[in-house]
């Protein structure tokens, strides 16, 4: 099988789910360079976020590396746990440095036809992926505990595009409030750090 067969076995997604939450198309303003991270709020005052790096690494390699759940420990450094519940939903243990609680989600993945942010899309890519996912519940998921903060809200996704020549072009977007009790300058800077991780980690674990 090739890689991107073997990526698509792993995360089989037999439908897709309703209402998936969509950053605003506009409103966007740069706030790193390197990856490039833009941020927005919506029509609720949510904060949303996309990281985005464009890279010399093979297209099939990225869409592996975000395919397989299991693996997000080795890629991305505060992920610590992650459970697969069935073919499209995941629950997944963030750690926190000390003295924050630890977060933890339930996530359900699907396919989509287009990118995350509203007519985004590359023009002339040879290939896409689309993947999004959100916030959800599942009878299989460990209970919430009193000492890690459950985040309600998260919702995003994955975009990537073979550019051709070896390029890809990766976009990660998030909803980016984390929950608990946390200054405002703690957001901020947990944002900036976990869009450098996630599209960092994506690029790194590709390249391997």
């Amino acid at each position: 099988m090739t890689l991107i067969t073997t990526a698509l076995a792993a995360l089989a997604i037999p439908h897709a789910h309703a209402a998936w939450p969509t950053p605003p198309a506009e409103g966007w303003s740069m706030v790193q360079q390197s990856p490039l991270i833009q941020c927005t709020r919506d029509a609720a005052g949510l904060p949303w976020c996309y990281a985005e790096r464009e890279e010399s690494v093979p297209y099939a390699r990225v869409v592996a590396v975000i395919k397989d759940l299991e693996a997000y420990p080795k890629v991305f450094g505060h992920i610590d746990q992650v459970r697969r519940l069935d073919a499209d939903s995941a629950w997944i243990h963030v750690d926190y440095p000390s003295p924050l609680s630890d977060r933890d989600y339930i996530a359900g993945f699907a396919l989509a036809q287009s990118s995350v942010v509203p007519g985004a899309d590359s023009t002339g890519a040879l290939s896409a992926f689309h993947l999004r996912f959100q916030a959800t519940n599942h009878a299989s998921a460990p209970a919430a505990s009193e000492s890690v903060v459950r985040l309600p809200r998260v919702a995003g996704g994955y975009d990537a595009w073979d550019l051709g020549g070896g390029k890809t072009r990766l976009r990660y977007t998030w909803e980016t409030e984390i929950g608990g009790d946390v200054p405002a300058w703690v957001n901020d800077r947990a944002r900036l750090q976990h869009g450098d991780e996630v599209v960092n980690g994506i690029v790194d674990a590709a390249r391997r």
